[in-house]
């Protein structure tokens, strides 16, 4: 298999990411599963309650896919595909920096830093998630329309902290002011957005410790993915190279 894989090739690089982020995602769900779910039941538990004692509680419907197949291969299947879907952007982010960083492992271990802070990382500094138990149904269009805006803003604040870092680098800038000055940059960025846009326009209302303990959980999950995906593929292309340069 490795003898296909042509780094110097972008339909075979996404190919490749693709597989790992598959494989990544796999590894997430097996987590989110020991650590999440329990979470997830209390948290249903707690609606349930609340609209057992409710006296304008709506009529329970009847669930589309019920919670073994969600808990189950459901559960499986969405990391699975998600997993793969961030494989292709990894991808591109790794065929994107060739310019920045010329070595493949730390340029894999790039993209999916500037990956994982901008799609999971910054999203989830303001707008973390919450169990079944938080949020108003009524507000999901508007937090859905905050999620992805922050996400966009921090997809082109690290596209432009990778342009200024292969910028600096092609000026001759050593290594370690590089990297100070890029940080400096992007945080500074980073930071405005977080303090500029708005707050989460729900209340929380469920027990703390259940909320963070499922915000951590879920966080940990994505960081796995990631953490899978590019120190995977660093090592499938650090080793193809490798083999080619023998």
């Amino acid at each position: 298999m490795l003898d296909r894989f042509d780094p110097a090739r972008l339909r075979s690089v996404i190919a490749a990411a693709g597989l790992v982020g598959f494989l990544a995602g796999l590894a997430s769900a097996l987590l989110l599963t020991v650590t999440g779910e329990p979470l997830v039941r209390a948290a249903i538990a707690i609606e349930e309650a609340r609209a057992a004692v409710s006296s304008a509680a709506a009529p329970h419907e009847p669930e589309l896919v019920s919670r073994s197949v969600q808990r189950g291969a459901g559960l499986f299947a969405a990391m699975g595909v998600s997993g793969a879907v961030f494989g292709l952007l990894f991808a591109l982010a790794f065929w994107g920096l060739r310019s920045v960083q010329p070595h493949p492992f730390r340029r894999a271990l790039w993209a999916g830093a500037i990956l994982f802070g901008s799609i999971t990382l910054a999203p989830w500094l303001k707008y973390p998630p919450n169990p079944p138990a938080v949020g108003d149904p009524g507000s999901l269009g508007r937090r859905q329309g905050l999620y992805v805006s922050l996400i966009a803003l921090s997809l082109a604040i690290s596209l432009v902290g990778a342009a200024l870092a292969g910028r600096l680098r092609r000026e001759g800038w050593p290594e370690h002011r590089r990297v100070a000055a890029v940080a400096a940059a992007v945080a500074l960025a980073f930071g405005l957005a977080l303090a500029l846009l708005p707050p989460a326009p729900d209340p929380v209302d469920a027990p703390a410790t259940l909320i963070w303990r499922f915000r951590l959980a879920s966080l940990a999950g994505n960081a796995l993915l990631w953490g899978v995906l590019s120190a995977g593929f660093g090592l499938v292309v650090t080793e193809v190279a490798s083999r080619r340069a023998d």
